[in-house]
């Protein structure tokens, strides 16, 4: 079993995207995958979708990430390279 990083899926998922696809698309695809992996986390160990810690953590986390990226794009663009 080869075991892999967070890091590495996110770069092989960035690094083999489509050239039409631009850097706004490429980042808040990273974003979607990494929420919905951490969605299965959460309510998978937890096996109750009524955890009420989890859904305010992924409400908080999920504003804080799109309001960073949109800040990233707009700023320094090339951060996200």
């Amino acid at each position: 079993m080869i075991l892999c990083s967070m890091d590495d899926i996110i770069m092989s998922t960035t690094q083999n995207a489509p050239k039409f696809i631009n850097l706004k698309t490429k980042a808040f695809l990273v974003i979607f995958l990494f929420m919905f992996t951490l969605f299965f986390l959460f309510w998978g160990i937890s096996g109750d979708i009524a955890y009420w810690d989890a859904w305010i953590y992924m409400i908080v986390f999920s504003i804080y990430e799109t309001f960073l990226i949109r800040f990233l794009l707009r700023n320094d663009p090339e951060l996200l390279y």
